[in-house]
C-alpha cells in the first residue's frame, strides 16, 4: 500500500527554514488524548509530513514523484511569502493538488509579505486567489508565525486544527492548559516542578480515567520539555529547571518500561539525550555519559528495526556525537575520534538520501568541526585546518543566506575561532589574531539578533581568544583590556546561571590570565585578587566532577602560577608546597594522560622546580629537573593554544 502523508508542504526555497520548522513541529506535535477519546478517528501524531528538498528550477514539470506525493497527501500547506507568490513551482503544486485531490484542505502559513491580494508584496500565489477559469477565490485564511501575529505556537495550533478538522478553540484550550501547567512549574522553580508533575498525575475525583489521565499528562510534559520548554530556557541558561523536568521524564519512561509505541520510544531517546545535555552543561560527565549511552542503545535498536527511517538515523548520529563529546571533555581522544567518525558516517548517509536537506548539511558542518578539533589536539594541525575550513564554508553559506538569523553567525563564529587556534598551532599568530577578530565580529552579529546570556557567553569566549592572540604577540595592554571586557561579560552569565560549568570554567580562566599579566607587571595585589578567584573556581569545578581532566589541568596551571608568584617573593617553602601538589596530581590520574595541555603543565612544573633548586645552589639537581622537562616536552604542534 502506498504511503500516505498527513500533509504536503509547498514552499519557495527562499523560505526553506520556515518549511523545515513547520515539518519538524508538525511531526513532533502530539494530538491531545482527550480529543482522541472524543474522536476515535484522530491520530496520535501528525506524521509523516512531505517536504520536497530539491530545487525544481531545472525541471520542465513537477515530476511523477511530486505528483504522487501530492495525490497521497491528506492536505496541502502552502508557506506563503512574496517569494512563494513569484514561484512557478509553488503555483503548480497548488494547481496539481486541487486536480489530484479535490475537496482536500489547502492551508496557509504566512511567513513574509502582506495577505492583501492587491498589495505589491502580496504573499499568496495566484493559484490561491483565482481558480482555473480565472474567477476570484475567497481570500485564504492563514496562520502567521511572526511575533506580531499568532506567533510560532499559535500558528502551529492553527495548522494542526486544520489538518485534524477540529475547532481551533478546542486545540488552543487544551494546549494552553498544558503550557500553563508546565510554565507554572517553571515560575515556581526547579523544586516545584517535581511537586506539580506528581500532582498532575493524581486526580482522585476521576478514578475510572486515572491511568489514561496520568499518561496524557505525562505525554504533555514530555512534549513540552522536548520542544517548547527547551526552546525557551536553553538560550537563557536555566539548566536547573531543565534538569528537574528531565528527572520527571526519566521517571515516566521507567514506569512505562519497554512496551512503548514507536512514538514513545523515539520520545524516550530524545528525552534521554536532553537529560544528558543538561548534565553535560553542568559539568557532570559521568551521569551525562550514562544518559547518552542509554539513548544511543535505544535508538540503535530502533534504527536496526527500521533502517530506512531518516529520523532514526539522525538521532543515532546525535547520540554518537554526544558520546564523543564526553570523551573529548575527558581528553580520551581515541574514543572521541571513533564516535566522531561514526557521526560523520551517519551524516554522509543522510545526505546521500536527501542531498538538499539543510539540517543534514548543517550536521556535516558539525562533523567536520569535530574531526578538526580531535586532529588539532592529536598534533595534526594541518589536517585540522582542512576540516575547520570545510566546516566554515558551510557555516558562511548559512550565515550569508539568512543574515537576519543568529544561527549562521553563531556557527561561523565557532568555526573561525577554531581556525584561529589551528593557525596559532601552525605558528601563524598574526593569521590567528585575524581569524579571532572575524570571530568576534560574527559573535557581535549574532548578539545583535539574539542578545541572550548564551550569546553573551559566546561573545566573551571570542574576546578571550583575541586577547590571547594579543598576549602571545607581546601586546599585553591590548590583551589586558580585552580580558577585562570578557571578565565583565562572564560575571554576568555566571550570576545568571551558577550551575553552568562551562561558564564557570571560563570565568576562572579569565582570572588566571589576568593574574599572569599582573605577575609580569609585578602588581602583587592584582595577582592575589585574580589568582585567588581562579583557584577557587577551578577547585569548585574539580569537586563537582573529578573525572573531568580539563578541570584538573586547569587547577594544576593555577597551582603552578601560584608557585611562580611565591618564587618571585622568595617564599621557597610555599613554592615547594605547590610543586608537591602538582607532582601528586601527575602521579595520579594525569600520569597516564597524553593530553597536550597536561604534558605541557608537567614540563612547566619541572622548569619551575629547576629554577627553585638553582636559587638554592643545587645546580646538579636543577639541571636534572630541566633535562627531565626537555625530554617530556611535547612537540610544538601539540601545545594547546586555545584560551577556552
Amino acid at each position: 500500500m502506498a504511503r500516505r502523508y498527513r500533509a504536503f508542504i509547498s514552499y519557495s526555497h527562499a523560505d526553506e527554514r520556515w518549511a523545515a520548522w513547520l515539518q519538524r513541529s508538525l511531526e513532533r506535535y502530539r494530538v491531545p488524548g482527550r480529543l482522541r477519546r472524543q474522536r476515535a478517528d484522530l491520530p496520535a501524531r501528525l506524521n509523516p509530513v512531505f517536504r520536497d528538498k530539491e530545487e525544481l528550477a531545472s525541471s520542465s514539470n513537477l515530476g511523477d514523484s511530486i505528483r504522487k506525493a501530492l495525490a497521497r497527501s491528506e492536505a496541502l500547506i502552502v508557506v506563503c511569502s512574496p517569494a512563494a507568490a513569484a514561484s512557478r513551482w509553488v503555483n503548480e503544486e497548488i494547481r496539481a493538488f486541487r486536480e489530484l485531490a479535490p475537496g482536500r484542505p489547502v492551508l496557509c502559513l504566512l511567513v513574509a509579505g502582506s495577505p492583501e491580494p492587491v498589495a505589491p508584496d502580496c504573499a499568496f500565489p495566484p493559484a490561491l486567489l483565482r481558480d482555473e477559469a480565472g474567477r476570484s477565490l475567497p481570500e485564504p485564511l492563514a496562520a502567521d508565525p511572526r511575533g506580531e501575529a499568532d506567533g510560532k505556537r499559535g500558528a502551529l495550533i492553527k495548522i494542526a486544527a486544520g489538518l485534524l478538522g477540529v475547532g481551533m478553540d478546542a486545540l488552543r484550550q487544551r494546549d494552553q492548559q498544558r503550557r500553563n501547567r508546565v510554565l507554572a512549574a517553571v515560575a515556581s522553580g526547579a523544586a516545584a516542578v517535581a511537586v506539580v508533575t506528581v500532582g498532575l498525575a493524581i486526580n482522585a475525583s476521576i478514578a475510572r480515567d486515572e491511568a489514561e489521565l496520568r499518561r496524557d499528562q505525562a505525554e504533555d510534559l514530555i512534549e513540552f520539555m522536548l520542544v517548547d520548554l527547551r526552546e525557551r530556557l536553553q538560550p537563557i541558561g536555566r539548566l536547573d529547571v531543565l534538569d528537574a523536568v528531565g528527572d520527571q521524564a526519566q521517571a515516566y519512561f521507567a514506569e512505562l518500561g519497554d512496551d512503548l509505541s514507536p512514538e514513545d520510544a523515539l520520545s524516550r531517546v530524545m528525552a534521554l539525550r536532553q537529560i544528558g545535555e543538561v548534565r553535560f552543561e553542568q559539568g557532570r560527565l559521568e551521569p551525562a555519559l550514562e544518559a547518552f549511552v542509554t539513548s544511543r542503545d535505544y535508538v540503535r535498536a530502533l534504527h536496526e528495526a527500521d533502517p530506512g527511517a531518516n529520523e532514526l538515523l539522525f538521532e543515532l548520529g546525535q547520540a554518537e556525537f554526544w558520546v564523543g563529546y564526553v570523551a573529548w571533555e575527558r581528553q580520551d581522544l581515541a574514543a572521541a575520534s571513533q564516535a566522531f567518525d561514526t557521526y560523520m558516517r551517519h551524516t554522509r548517509e543522510l545526505l546521500e538520501r536527501e542531498p538538499g536537506n539543510p539540517d543534514y548539511r548543517a550536521e556535516l558542518m558539525y562533523a567536520f568541526s569535530n574531526l578538526g578539533s580531535v586532529a588539532l589536539e592529536a598534533g595534526n594541525p594541518a589536517e585540522a585546518l582542512k576540516h575547520f575550513e570545510a566546516s566554515n564554508v558551510i557555516a558562511r553559506q548559512i550565515a550569508e543566506s539568512s543574515p537576519d538569523e543568529a544561527y549562521g553567525w553563531i556557527e561561523l563564529r565557532e568555526g573561525l575561532s577554531w581556525s584561529g587556534s589551528t593557525l596559532a598551532a601552525l605558528g601563524d599568530l598574526a593569521g590567528a589574531r585575524s581569524r579571532y577578530a572575524d570571530a568576534v565580529d560574527a559573535a557581535e552579529r549574532a548578539r545583535a539578533i539574539s542578545d541572550t546570556p548564551v550569546q553573551l557567553f559566546e561573545w566573551s569566549q571570542e574576546m578571550m581568544q583575541l586577547a590571547g592572540a594579543n598576549r602571545q604577540l607581546g601586546e599585553t595592554d591590548a590583551a589586558r583590556e580585552l580580558y577585562g571586557k570578557s571578565l565583565r561579560a562572564l560575571e554576568q552569565t555566571v550570576e545568571h546561571d551558577p550551575e553552568n560549568a562551562r561558564w564557570r570554567r571560563d570565568l576562572a580562566r579569565i582570572h588566571y590570565r589576568l593574574a599572569e599579566l599582573a605577575l609580569l607587571a609585578a602588581q602583587a595585589g592584582t595577582v592575589d585578587h585574580h589568582l585567588t578567584a581562579a583557584l577557587a573556581g577551578f577547585q569548585h569545578l574539580v569537586s563537582q566532577d573529578p573525572t573531568n581532566l580539563k578541570f584538573r589541568v586547569d587547577r594544576v596551571g593555577a597551582w603552578r602560577l601560584d608557585a611562580e608568584r611565591w618564587l618571585a617573593a622568595g617564599e621557597t617553602d610555599l613554592v615547594m608546597e605547590r610543586l608537591l601538589l602538582i607532582r601528586s596530581e601527575f602521579e595520579s590520574e594525569l600520569a597516564e594522560s597524553n593530553v597536550s595541555s597536561a604534558r605541557f603543565e608537567n614540563v612547566r612544573a619541572d622548569e619551575l622546580l629547576g629554577r627553585l633548586l638553582a636559587t638554592q645552589g643545587k645546580s646538579a639537581e636543577a639541571q636534572a629537573a630541566w633535562r627531565r622537562g626537555l625530554e617530556s616536552l611535547p612537540p610544538a604542534e601539540l601545545c594547546d593554544l586555545r584560551e577556552s
